[in-house]
């Protein structure tokens, strides 16, 4: 194949440059400089100098196996065996700074009238990590570190603690287990987060977490207490508490919970005072949520022993799903909010609200009462609206028993006895279209079938 002129010109070109930048491609001299080749590796000493935890550098007394006085990286050479009246490892250092203990897999073992397994004696440590390991058999509890400022404590094991598995303050927990303790399991203060650990067969709460802590991934169960107690603003997150013999959360004074499933606890899956909570779960509880002033977003209240959601003083319900409970879906009162939620199959109640003040707005109420006479909605005093609820299969749809209740805008059908309102009562005229035959839409336009043009009327159909 001939080429063109304009393509010779293009490849000698080409091969000049080429050749003219082939100087620059040639690597330099392969030959090593000589004399040996030093390291320019650190040493994990050099990293990180450490220091043997024995009875020459860091020797106890009176009241500890060892104790450290000096801040620094120290790690376990083996098991540590407690004594009588005294902590396992002492922290009391001289001067302001960090301590770092390394257990290295190896156990802290207490036993009879000893102290605490790792202890902070004094406020002069800064930080303190503390890491992979087992500490249990502590009559004291198994870690004290509420006097530093700030902790880390991660890959380790509480076990059989009496005075509780660990307690902290302003600290990260991660990773952690603390089982068959009395007293808590962990025991949080002061903005303190605790992520993907366990508390089980404590004796008390499984966490209790006193000041704005927060709980991220973990599994509570079987505490004889709460899985997760807030004392003030606390906040859980993708958090499981099962079995529990008080609640499974505890919000008390504020905090909130998301995404958290909550599961056969004896009280409550989640009891919150002036909360919030969203996209939570709550199974075979004795009463899946119960809140006041509370919120409540989201959640699924299911196959629990009482209430699906106990909403007392201020709660609002909104966006919920209550099915298969044991007694009413809803239940409270007293300016409670229930809106755009789903209530069905429960024994009891659909909806169930006493006190003054409150409003029922959007509701879906399907065949409740299964196993006993009851309402879709059952209003038992005073002042409140009940709005645009869709209410069926039920012994009777919208039950109202108190007066000044409004009663405006709602579906009912094949309830045994659809409305059944006290004297005294405001609503909007009831439209009775259950045996209206209506002719079939093929096309842009068509009368309205309702009857009414009257936007409060309440709708049998």
């Amino acid at each position: 194949m001939k080429l063109s002129r304009s393509r010779v010109i293009a490849v000698s070109c080409c091969a000049l440059m080429l050749a003219a930048t082939a100087g620059l491609l040639i690597a330099g001299p392969l030959t090593p400089p000589g004399g040996p080749v030093a390291s320019t590796m650190k040493t994990l000493a050099e990293v990180e100098p450490r220091i043997a935890i024995n009875a020459t550098n860091t020797p106890g007394d009176s009241d500890s196996v060892f104790k450290i006085t000096q801040p620094g990286s120290y790690y376990l050479t083996g098991k540590l065996q407690g004594e009588f009246g005294k902590h396992g490892i002492e922290i009391a250092l001289a001067s302001q700074g960090a301590v770092t203990i390394d257990l290295r897999g190896f156990e802290l073992v207490g036993g009879a009238d000893s102290l605490t397994g790792v202890a902070v004696t004094n406020a002069t440590a800064t930080r303190v990590n503390l890491r992979d390991g087992t500490i249990r058999f502590w009559d004291q509890g198994g870690a004290n570190l509420a006097s530093v400022v700030g902790a880390t404590v991660e890959n380790v094991r509480f076990l059989n603690n009496y005075a509780g598995g660990l307690t902290t303050t302003k600290s990260r927990v991660i990773n952690c287990e603390a089982s068959s303790n009395s007293g808590h399991g962990f025991s949080l203060d002061d903005g303190s987060v605790i992520d993907g650990c366990v508390a089980r067969l404590n004796t008390q709460h499984g966490v209790y977490a006193d000041n704005d802590c927060t709980v991220l991934n973990g599994e509570y169960s079987n505490n004889s207490q709460s899985g997760v107690y807030f004392e003030y603003q606390g906040r859980a997150v993708n958090t499981n508490a099962a079995h529990n013999g008080l609640y499974g959360i505890g919000l008390v004074r504020g905090g909130t919970a998301e995404g958290c499933m909550l599961t056969g606890n004896t009280n409550a899956g989640i009891y919150a005072q002036s909360g919030l909570v969203r996209a939570c779960t709550a199974t075979g509880n004795g009463t899946g949520f119960h809140g006041s002033w509370t919120h409540f977003e989201e959640c699924v209240a299911s196959n629990n022993n009482g209430v699906g959601i106990y909403a007392n003083g201020g709660t609002v319900v909104n966006r919920c799903l209550v099915n298969d409970n044991n007694s009413h879906g809803i239940d409270g009162g007293g300016h409670v909010q229930v809106l755009d939620s789903k209530s069905q199959y429960n024994s009891g109640d659909g909806i169930r609200l006493s006190l003054n003040g409150n409003t029922i707005r959007g509701n879906t109420c399907v065949t409740n009462a299964v196993f006993t006479d009851g309402a879709g909605i059952h209003m038992l005093t005073t002042d409140s609206v009940i709005e645009g609820n869709r209410v069926t299969g039920t012994d009777r749809g919208i039950d109202i028993d108190g007066e000044r209740n409004v009663i405006i805008g709602n579906w009912c059908s094949d309830n045994t006895i659809n409305w059944q309102f006290a004297a005294n009562n405001i609503y909007g005229p009831i439209v009775d279209r259950s045996a209206v035959a209506t002719a079939g839409v093929n096309g842009n336009s068509a009368v309205s079938t309702l009857g009414t043009t009257d936007p409060h009327a309440n709708i049998t159909y």
